[in-house]
């Protein structure tokens, strides 16, 4: 009886839609943010060079092939884009994105196509899809589609997957086609997504391009990833890729994804390596030594991080927020978030394997909320094990980061073009008995075998914050564009 009853809930679970990358959530104090994203028609992209001084802030069976750069193809998205320019490294992408630092792309071409497809980088996720031609959803309507109309060697199949995203999915069928992406070209098992959640309209995308260390999900299109089947066809020397990502408040908007081999060029001194942490569900998992805010620890050990580009904001089990959100001097607790100071200059610190990385408050303070609040971008929610943190482009624009497949590692390397914000001197507030030195909190900048001293309590530092540094009229990222809080890549909610 139980064995019956067990096959029967293994196989129920095969007809759900697979939960996993881009998790749809809006906190209810940023009120309906979504709609207002949607694009009119007619936009169209904007090549990186036009950018001026931004305003508040607001990538079966194979064939090996080698080919040429391919000129740069039609860009018909509803959307405006932000285009990065071409990379001087070899087998590299530029990574565009939304303006808004929250969707960040790469080009991708699919067999005779003369289109390009926006296609969001998702280091949580191995399956990549695109939208259909056949699609009936309006949200199609948005989009760059494919379909045998567009690319003559476009193959389809009966097989079928579904993805969930939080709240909505998209349903796929199994297709396949020579994929030309980076200067290389390989054939590549995809989604062709013709069911489509509404809520992809607030977002440039034509797809998703998965980048996740599973080589291939047995519960989507079941075929080697795009990494594997390069790698399987020695396209590329190292199963590697290396990610640099733009800000938008900190022209220019340049970022790249470099195939098989970091760009040393994109960070000063050596790359700092950690070892990822084993899960069945092919995350980037790194332990976190410590976190905290210039130089006082959250007293938060134990905690791992899930490191994901297709995730806009950092994503924190409410209890630990709190304890980050207490270091800040202003910040405040509204319903299902939280808001800080417009113009708080305090550093967010995450110390991985005895070194420690600031964020740059460019990139966790929001959208302005009036008097003087502004959104936080570290956001309130459990999306996996109440240890785990989901760490998204908030922190990974202020690193170079490099993904390792053969040695199950990930590298951070310090930017060295200063794009992360200067603090000053650490909380001189009192720290606990036998703590460790305060790590300064200037940046660019990383710390061997610092740790973090101990924190004040919500009080202390809500006092403080008349103590902070002198208001800063740079740009913030995401802050002028109505902001969606959104996680792109690799949520599921803890089943």
């Amino acid at each position: 009886m139980q064995d019956t009853f067990l096959l029967a809930y293994a196989c129920l679970l095969l007809l759900l839609p697979q939960a996993t990358a881009f998790y749809l959530y809006t906190p209810k104090a940023w009120g309906d943010f979504a709609t207002q994203r949607r694009p009119a028609k007619g936009s169209r992209s904007i090549p990186a060079s036009s950018i001026s001084t931004p305003e508040r802030a607001i990538n079966l069976p194979l064939r090996r092939h080698r080919v040429a750069r391919r000129p740069l193809r039609l860009r018909d998205s509803a959307y405006d884009i932000t285009s990065a320019p071409r990379p001087t490294q070899t087998n590299s992408v530029g990574i565009d994105q939304d303006g808004t630092d929250y969707t960040y792309m790469a080009s991708m071409q699919f067999g005779t196509s003369q289109t390009e497809y926006h296609m969001l980088l998702d280091t949580a996720a191995s399956n990549t899809w695109v939208m259909s031609s056949d699609c009936k959803s309006d949200v199609c309507g948005f989009h760059n589609t494919l379909g045998k109309d567009s690319s003559s060697t476009l193959q389809t199949t009966d097989a079928q997957f579904s993805v969930a995203y939080g709240t909505g999915n998209v349903n796929c069928t199994v297709a396949s086609d020579t994929v030309h992406f980076a200067g290389l070209s390989v054939d590549l098992k995809f989604g062709l997504a013709t069911g489509i959640s509404e809520d992809f309209a607030s977002f440039p995308l034509d797809g998703i391009l998965g980048l996740g260390r599973i080589d291939s999900d047995p519960h989507g299109t079941n075929a080697p990833s795009l990494m594997e089947a390069l790698i399987h066809e020695r396209l590329i020397d190292a199963k590697v890729i290396g990610v640099h990502l733009g800000r938008h408040a900190t022209p220019p908007i340049d970022g790249e994804l470099n195939l098989g081999a970091p760009n040393p060029t994109r960070y000063d001194g050596d790359l700092h390596y950690i070892d990822i942490i084993d899960n069945a569900n092919g995350f980037w998992e790194i332990p976190i030594d410590d976190a905290g805010v210039n130089g006082q620890s959250s007293g938060l050990q134990g905690r791992s991080a899930i490191l994901d580009t297709g995730t806009s904001f950092l994503l924190i089990p409410p209890g630990d927020a709190s304890k980050i959100h207490n270091l800040i001097p202003g910040s405040k607790s509204i319903a299902d978030a939280y808001t800080v100071p417009c113009d708080s200059t305090a550093a967010i610190q995450f110390t991985f394997g005895g070194k420690t990385y600031n964020v740059s408050s460019l990139d966790y303070v929001g959208r302005d909320n009036g008097n003087g609040a502004c959104n936080s971008q570290i956001i309130p929610r459990r999306t996996f094990g109440e240890n785990q943190w989901l760490l998204g482009d908030v922190f990974l624009k202020n690193v170079y980061t490099v993904f390792d497949w053969s040695e199950s590692k990930v590298g951070f390397g310090v930017k060295g073009d200063a794009d992360v914000e200067t603090n000053g001197s650490p909380d001189p507030s009192p720290t606990a008995t036998g703590a460790s030195p305060t790590l300064p909190s200037t940046a660019p900048t990383s710390s061997d075998t610092d740790t973090l001293t101990s924190g004040n309590d919500q009080q202390n530092t809500a006092s403080s914050a008349s103590q902070g540094a002198a208001p800063s009229n740079k740009a913030r990222s995401g802050s002028g564009m109505l902001a969606l809080g959104v996680a792109m890549g690799g949520l599921i909610a803890a089943m």
